[in-house]
């Protein structure tokens, strides 16, 4: 195989985040190269990207070789050869010599029977992903809670529970089916590295109209079944497990009307919980809320009767008074 290094090193680096450092399956700590892709696979999220210069039989590369490939030029052309377990790079007056298992022992990429098919908004999706998906369990007692929870039909949603907190947002467009498909958190992640690295040109579906169009950044095609999730955008295969089981009913734990309602900026209320932080850390982490008028009023309380008191200038409906998990409302905060 020939290839030029900055395509090849381009990637294996992009490739990277998704081969385990730990596996049963040695090929798999590898990156497969040839028949015009590069694959990482760690047996629950597999992805492909397009290389049209890899042409040949699949090679399989250590992450050492990519050490290497960062250290010479990249414009020069890598001559690449297998010879039983080792593999070969040379590039100018430069060589190097790995062990590698041969292409064929490296897992094969899972080809997916779709139950149903769909294209939708790829930016408008992973936004409403990537924004519940730090409210999912991190713990694995309960796997489905782990999962970040994408509903079915015309109203498409993102939701995640942890048993503590639940998050959830609506996303533009629908998803043909019913039910939910409970797609790994660590795919939401692998999925907006390559979304950013590697998404390519938009892949524009037939017969939609200049105006929809024009609304939509870039398109993402989805295909699923009861144990798989496929997506594709630009020059991406991504294929993952889905995390088997039923998502609680979360429907019926978000209230139909609220008794009252406060408005307020979220960087004043942040620093307001800054103020009083320590203290309520030290009492089990509590911070109460109260509004009326035109205030909001956090107030922490400390074991020895110590309390910081902060006002927040704040749109009220209705007086009203609540009590959070510090934690909970300053991570909800951050960056908003």
């Amino acid at each position: 195989m020939q290839i030029q290094v900055e395509t090849l090193r381009h990637a294996l680096k992009l490739l990277q985040p998704v081969v385990p450092k730990k596996t049963e399956l040695p090929a798999a700590q590898h990156v497969l190269v040839g028949e015009g892709r590069a694959v990482a696979n760690n047996l629950e999220l597999a992805v492909a990207i397009q290389v049209l210069e890899a042409e040949g039989p699949g090679l399989c590369f250590p992450r050492a070789a990519l050490d290497f490939l960062e250290r010479v030029p990249g414009a020069l052309v890598a001559t690449i050869q297998q010879d039983g377990k080792r593999l070969g790079i040379t590039v100018g007056a430069h060589r190097a010599s790995f062990h590698a298992p041969e292409g064929g022992d490296f897992p094969p990429f899972p080809q997916v029977e779709p139950e149903h098919e769909a294209v939708i908004d790829g930016d408008a999706l992973l936004r409403a992903l990537r924004a519940v998906a730090p409210y999912a369990a991190t713990e694995d007692s309960r796997p489905v809670l782990t999962a970040v929870c994408l509903t079915l039909g015309k109203h498409l949603k993102a939701v995640t529970a942890d048993g503590f907190r639940l998050a959830w947002e609506d996303v533009l467009g629908h998803l043909p089916g019913e039910g939910n498909l409970l797609i790994p958190r660590d795919t939401i992640r692998h999925l907006a590295h390559f979304w950013k690295g590697a998404g390519g040109a938009p892949d524009v579906p037939q017969g939609d109209g200049l105006a929809s169009l024009a609304l939509v950044q870039k398109f993402m095609r989805l295909g699923w079944n009861k144990h798989h999730l496929r997506l594709n955008f630009g020059t991406v295969n991504i294929v993952t497990q889905l995390v088997p089981g039923t998502f609680p009913n979360y429907h019926v734990l978000i209230p139909d009307k609220f008794r009252s309602h406060v408005t307020f900026l979220a960087e004043d209320l942040a620093r307001a919980l800054a103020a009083g932080a320590r203290l309520a850390m030290d009492n089990s982490g509590i911070v109460r809320l109260e509004w009326e008028n035109h205030e909001l009023r956090a107030t922490a309380r400390g074991e020895d009767q110590e309390i910081v008191q902060m006002l927040v200038r704040a749109i009220c409906e209705a007086s009203g008074r609540v009590a959070f998990n510090i934690g909970y409302l300053e991570n909800y905060l951050k960056g908003k």
